[in-house]
């Protein structure tokens, strides 16, 4: 990454977490990967983000009680982007899961069609795929070793229908089939009886970097930094922590196919290409962003609700919220 572009991501955090008073070794400690998403300059720079609105996170299942206590202080709204089911597994106490609202973003259902259709496009290597389940429920359980050869054929052969699968494909997904539940989640956090509003998901980057790409788009913030604010969640992604939490929320059967696997580690990055291009997609598949917001019921004047909600004119910011790079 240039020196430059460097410098404006680390200005770009440094602004989100002033606007919300905390800084990333401040008062929410425990909590992975959380940001402010106030001071983000949108519409031509002459907006920001209203500071204290908006923030996201990743799970705050291992939050201490002091930084329990601190987000209920600040936060109104606590939405996770996935099943009560899922959010059971996480590691840690739930202080918060009391207080927080299921959306879910991403079925299992979603991910097992899609799959499925990927297989269908690679018949060559569904076959043996397909040849190894039944076999395996052939063998009587008694015969261990060859059940357990046989399983590890078949993660052998799903690991190559998942080296085929990107983050932007798994995006694009939450966004044809998940239109009514981000229409839902957009709408709350746009209600000042609702604000301020923390969403997370597990890691914190895909389900909730999908709903902020789109909350930021809204806003009239631009694809490039859409990108960047994203990208911000790479270094935790990319942790031994992050990866071990990425691991452990796929389902049981897929981890040790997963495990080890080069599109795994990807998966837990965030890079900036992602984003664009599910951009790139999204105008293939619907002309525009703004017409893809269309289809789920967010139309133009919705927009323009939702944008004056969430932003303020830079100038009546605060002086140091105004210098966002340029």
């Amino acid at each position: 990454m240039a020196p430059r572009a460097a410098l404006r991501l680390a200005a770009m955090l440094l602004l989100c977490t002033a606007a919300a008073g905390l800084t990333a070794t401040g008062a929410i400690k425990t909590l992975n990967n959380f940001r402010s998403l106030g001071a983000i300059p949108c519409r031509g720079n002459t907006r920001i983000i209203r500071p204290g609105l908006l923030y996201r996170a990743a799970s705050p299942a291992k939050v201490s009680e002091p930084d329990a206590l601190e987000l209920q202080r600040r936060v109104r709204t606590i939405i996770d982007l996935r099943s009560e089911n899922d959010a059971r597994q996480d590691s840690g106490a739930r202080l918060l899961a009391p207080r927080t609202t299921h959306v879910e973003l991403l079925k299992r259902s979603v991910v097992s069609k899609r799959v499925k259709r990927l297989m269908l496009r690679q018949p060559l290597h569904a076959m043996p795929f397909l040849l190894f389940i039944f076999l395996r429920k052939l063998l009587p359980p008694l015969v261990a070793d060859m059940h357990q050869r046989i399983t590890s054929l078949i993660h052998r052969k799903l690991s190559v229908f998942i080296q085929s699968i990107e983050l932007a494909d798994v995006y694009f997904w939450i966004l044809v089939h998940h239109g009514e539940s981000l229409r839902q989640v957009i709408l709350t956090c746009a209600e000042e009886s609702a604000q301020p509003v923390l969403v997370h998901c597990t890691h914190g980057k895909d389900r909730t970097g999908v709903l902020v790409a789109l909350l930021l788009h809204i806003c009239g913030v631009s694809e490039e930094t859409i990108a960047k604010e994203y990208a911000l969640s790479d270094s935790w992604g990319c942790s031994v922590e992050g990866r071990a939490e990425m691991l452990r929320a796929m389902p049981p059967k897929l981890q040790e196919a997963l495990d080890g696997c080069a599109q795994f580690d990807a998966w837990c990055g965030a890079p900036e290409s992602t984003m664009r291009e599910l951009w790139r997609r999204v105008a293939r598949r619907y002309g525009s962003m703004d017409r893809y917001l269309d289809s789920i019921g967010i139309n133009a004047s919705t927009r323009e609700r939702i944008s004056a909600a969430l932003t303020m004119p830079v100038a009546e910011s605060p002086p140091h919220l105004t210098s966002y790079p340029a």
